[in-house]
């Protein structure tokens, strides 16, 4: 990490932009760290995991990230597509999140989390949420210690990759909050972070044999280092993700504007040493995203303001994101917006409504990955479902059994439906 502070008084946190950056390496072999259990982290009704993930090979069986024996997440084979599940309460009354992968995965860093606040758990790919489950059960400890890489003692499902910073929390992180902060390295004294391991030790790919453990910054809860060779460019410390870097695009500033048929981007580049190029991205489902433009910035000692324009936004929804890159090599990214150009083909349907356990979504959409919210009038999300379209009416089930009493929204590609709960 490196030791200088980007002050963003806006943030509720200490923001530390990442330098020496580096991540550790898992051979798919039997590679892992051992983290001793702690009191309080990884149990009750608040929590939140997150980390940089890079499979470096295909996910052809079951590849752990981290799991303690009760709780267990991993990246999953399948026919056609794998997949990220995080498993809660494996040892009592549990309950699961799934989310199918972008072909894109292999071979590049994204950011994974998952957090629980007593009445929903959610997961997070890249910053967005892919699914969401209601669940009010405590999480019982573990009573064993955490595995990053393997799924017990006896190295199943071993991980093939790079890990870079795992950070484990005490509270559940906003949406809001995990991206303000997926590119930053926050002060080991942020409120509610209880375990913070950033990978930046030793030499990449260097001769790192004399290192034992991975440091934890918050409360010196060190993992082992078990069966690492800690030499050459695999099974040791390598080069992290590259994007730990300072913002190029102004906390808050990165917006869309519906302009005809078109999309104006708006968004103020921060006071920037280096040149900076910005590239422009999209995505159809918030989470493999395409560049569909760039826009040439410059070393300013100010704020500067920046736009580009999206002739051809796709029919549904729009993610958008600004990739920044300095004269230096330097990669950040801004948040991601969505926006929808128009409403959805055959329009969303929603019945029984009222209803009391379940009710049957209808949508027509374009090709491609489509998610199903439900949301309460205040905005809290409760409920997320993910589809694939072939361009045809869709039909499923959700079931709203567990949801209190009242108003929802129910929602699918910028349409929205309100839902009377009985």
């Amino acid at each position: 990490m490196k030791k200088f502070t980007t002050f963003l008084l806006a943030l509720p946190v200490s923001l530390f932009s990442f330098g020496q950056n580096r991540a550790l390496h898992f051979d798919g072999v039997n590679d892992h760290v051992r983290i001793p259990e702690k009191a309080g982290v990884l149990s009750g009704l608040a929590m939140t995991v997150e980390a940089w993930v890079m499979p470096t090979a295909g996910i052809s069986n079951y590849t752990t990230l981290l799991s303690n024996g009760n709780i267990w997440m991993f990246l999953g084979p399948n026919t056609t597509t794998p997949y990220l599940e995080v498993d809660l309460n494996r040892n009592g009354s549990g309950t699961s999140l799934y989310y199918v992968l972008p072909a894109s995965w292999t071979n590049q860093w994204h950011h994974v989390a998952f957090t629980y606040d007593g009445t929903t758990a959610q997961l997070f790919a890249d910053g967005v949420l892919v699914n969401s489950v209601f669940y009010t059960e405590t999480i019982l400890p573990a009573g064993q210690m955490t595995y990053l890489g393997v799924a017990d003692n006896f190295v199943n499902f071993p991980l093939t990759g790079a890990m870079d910073e795992l950070r484990i929390w005490t509270v559940a992180r906003t949406q809001a909050e995990l991206q303000a902060s997926i590119n930053r390295e926050l002060a080991a004294s942020t409120p509610g972070l209880a375990a913070c391991y950033r990978f930046n030790q030793g030499t990449a790919a260097g001769n790192n044999t004399a290192l034992t453990t991975l440091t934890d910054a918050v409360a010196a809860n060190d993992g082992s280092l078990r069966n690492f060779a800690k030499n050459g460019t695999t099974s040791n410390f390598v080069d992290g993700y590259g994007a730990l870097v300072a913002l190029a695009v102004k906390e808050g500033s990165f917006t869309a504007t519906k302009r005809g048929t078109a999309v104006q981007l708006d968004w103020v580049g921060t006071p920037a040493t280096n040149a900076v190029t910005y590239s422009i991205e999209r995505s159809s489902n918030g989470a493999d995203f395409l560049k569909i433009g760039t826009v040439n910035g410059s070393a300013n000692q100010t704020a500067t303001a920046y736009s580009f324009t999206d002739a051809s936004p796709l029919p549904a929804g729009n993610y958008y994101r600004v990739q920044s890159i300095d004269a230096s090599g330097a990669v950040s990214y801004s948040k991601t917006v969505l926006l929808s150009i128009n409403k959805i083909l055959a329009g969303l349907t929603i019945f029984p409504n009222p209803a009391a356990a379940a009710v049957q979504v209808q949508v027509t959409t374009p090709k491609g990955m489509v998610i199903i919210e439900v949301k309460d009038v205040s905005g809290r999300t409760h409920l997320v479902k993910q589809l694939v379209s072939n361009g045809s009416t869709l039909s499923t089930n959700i079931d709203v059994s567990r949801l209190a009493k009242g108003l929802y929204v129910i929602g699918a590609a910028g349409e929205w439906k309100v839902f009377n709960k009985q």
